[in-house]
Formats: C-alpha cells, structure tokens, sequence
C-alpha cells in the first residue's frame, strides 16, 4: 500500500471527545486512501485493572469513524509499566507498517519529549535514582520528577506527572528501533474535554450522565452493553477476585513478572494478614511499592506472568475489527516476516507457538468472571471480528 499508514496506541476507557479530537487529526494525516490503525489494549488496561467494557465493545467504538482497525494490545504488555505496554504497542504498530505513531501529550514539543527521553536512559539519571531513592521521602513519581528537572531544567515542570506524557516519552526509542515516526499532539483540555479518570468516576455515580458526555459513537455502544450485561466492569470486584486467589495460593504463583526484590515475599505475608483486598493494599504499598505495582505484580502471579515473558515482544496479534481499508491493509502483509495477524481467537488458539496464550488465558477468564453477567472461559475465543464494511 502506498497510502500513509497511522498508528494510535490507545485504551479508550472509555472512548471520550479527547480520543475523538486525536483520531480526527490521524485521519488527517492518513488522507481519505490512508489507514488509521488502533493499537488498543485488550480485557485489562496499564493500570493493571480492567476495562470498564471488553475490547470488542470498546472496539466498536472506534470503528464507528475514527479507525479503519483494530489491533489488541494483548496481555500482559496491555497492564505492563510504561516501558514494556510502550515497546509492544509501537512494535505492533510497525508489524502493520504504520509510517506514523501519533500520541498525545500536555506539550506538543517533540524536542522537549526527546531530550526527557535521553535523560531517562541516561546512567547520569539511573545512578541519582539509586542514590537518591532511600533518602527521598517522596514517592517514586515525585523523585523522578525532580531528578529530571535537575539534569533537564529546559524540561516543563511536571512532565513526568501525567501518565500520557510519560508514555510519550517512552515511545520515544521504540520508535527509533521500528522506524515509526512519532508525531505528539498537544491534548485538548478545559469544558467538554474530560479525561478518561474522571468519566470512570461519573459513571461509577451516573451512567447516563457519563454516556451524555461521550461522543455518540462511544455511547451508544456503551448503552448496547449495559443492557447485555457485558459493562461496566468493577475494579473493586476484580481486585477482591484477584485478592482472594492469591491468598488461597499466592506461594504457589510466585516468583512471576513485578514481584521481585522481596516483593513476592511481602505479598504473601499481607495476604494472609488482611480481610480483603481494600485491606491488603492498605497493608501492601509502601513508598517503594505502590498500587500500581502491587496489582501489577497480583495480576500477573494469578495469571502466569514471567519476567522472561514480559521482557519479548507480542508473537501475534489479533484484530478485533476493521472496515474495507483496515481489511485491505490486513490483506497487504498478512503473515509477513513470520508474524501473524490473527482475525478469529479460534484460529489463535490453535496456534501451540504463542507462548503467551496462558496466560492470555487466564486474563480472559478473570474479565469475563467480573463481567455483570458473567462469562465463561470460551466467552472471547468465540468472538467473529468487528466488521464495518
């Protein structure tokens, strides 16, 4: 295909006018005979929590107008550090031959981007990280911020605050490495602009007040959904699943993916000190342990998670739907270079050499168990592509 190919990692949880505004302008750049392709996260999302709606819903969404396919970020790297969900996103952007990867951050500013990059993988910033570290009374986010205000002061204040810009800044190398290349594009803010968090929260409150301000594409799916019972999904649920697995055998999980440097032993311990899971984590997070890693490290030992299996690169991918241009695109390097884009789960499952499967797995059953109503282990294996033809 001749036509410029754009790629935008995204998890659309849920889909909301930002995500509108960022795909406007990739289907801008694509051109009418362009493919815009959606690299989104599956079941669990980089919080290590899951979606408030399953990846086929969420999907839909963005077949509805604003992408041509839909690619998964599979698990695990779908709930990985920023680091690890960055290098399999961009890698699966470049498998599809994507010219561009656009992204959004609070600074438009590639330059500033690069040289907070540079900074990051620097041994001058690793070593003031270690030093620093014990003696800081800040969090880890707090301290990295500072170290890279020091070493980087023509950096924006606040750079490494917003988990967008430190995604930004991390798909910085990956795509040196796949010769992608990365366009930032200044997130759109104030009245009718609200993030992601916060219409998690209204939802959580007022599901229809949260659907009125989604873009229609978005909404309309989410309310097909509710009414099956399909979303939205608990992350309270799913961490007191998550809680009350470990607990029953959390020795034998161990050692998996985050749990290292005597975190696994910690884990334990708590678990079979606390109640449940709000108690646990209240028990588990230190300043060098936070949530995030303590549900990282809980959902990859439940689920099977190494860190040898973390550390490659996705084996395949699956598209979880696509219109005439994304089918052409899919048509154009289908099983080039011995990786194989998948259309069917089934087809997927088949496959013996995906060493990821498990656990893949795993998740689905674990998603499908916090689902309103709840789905069984095949529920996503029997899945047809979204198509929009």
């Amino acid at each position: 295909m001749n036509s410029s190919v754009v790629a935008v990692i995204c998890e659309v949880n849920p889909f909301h006018s930002g995500h509108a505004f960022l795909f406007r302008r990739a289907r801008e750049m694509a051109g009418p005979e362009g493919v815009v392709v959606a690299v989104m996260s599956g079941n669990f999302v980089q919080r290590a929590m899951p979606a408030v709606f399953d990846k086929y819903t969420r999907a839909r969404a963005l077949l509805g107008g604003m992408a041509d396919i839909v690619i998964e970020l599979p698990f695990p790297w779908c709930s990985g550090s920023a680091e690890y969900f960055a290098g399999a996103g961009v890698y699966l952007a470049s498998v599809v031959h994507a010219d561009y990867l656009m992204f959004g951050t609070s600074t438009g500013d590639l330059s500033e981007l690069r040289t907070a990059s540079d900074v990051l993988r620097s041994e001058a910033f690793r070593s003031a990280v270690k030093s620093s570290f014990k003696q800081s009374k800040d969090g880890d986010a707090v301290m990295r911020e500072h170290l890279l205000r020091e070493l980087a002061p023509e950096c924006s204040s606040g750079l490494l605050s917003s988990p967008n810009d430190i995604l930004a800044v991390s798909y910085l190398p990956y795509c040196d490495r796949y010769s992608v290349q990365p366009i930032p594009v200044s997130r759109q803010e104030g009245e009718g602009y609200l993030s992601a968090t916060q219409l998690r929260d209204i939802m959580r409150e007022d599901f229809d007040r949260c659907m009125s301000l989604l873009p229609a594409e978005g909404a309309s799916e989410y309310r097909n959904a509710l009414q099956e019972g399909l979303g939205p999904v608990s992350e309270q649920e799913c961490l007191q699943l998550l809680f009350q697995t470990f607990a029953l055998a959390g020795d034998r999980m161990l050692p998996a993916a985050e749990s290292i440097g005597g975190l696994g032993n910690r884990l334990i311990s708590k678990a079979r000190e606390s109640a449940d899971a709000e108690d646990f984590f209240k028990r588990a997070a230190t300043k060098k342990y936070t949530n995030a890693r303590i549900r990282r490290a809980l959902l990859y030992a439940v689920c099977g998670v190494t860190g040898d299996l973390l550390k490659v690169r996705p084996s395949h991918a699956l598209a979880l739907g696509f219109n005439r241009r994304g089918r052409a695109l899919l048509a154009d390097r289908a099983n080039k270079d011995g990786f194989e884009v998948f259309v069917t789960p089934s087809a997927m499952a088949k496959c013996k050499e995906i060493p990821e499967l498990s656990a893949v797995n795993k998740a689905e059953l674990l998603y499908g168990l916090c689902m309103p109503n709840k789905r069984n282990a095949g529920y996503f294996k029997r899945h047809q592509p979204e198509l929009f033809l």
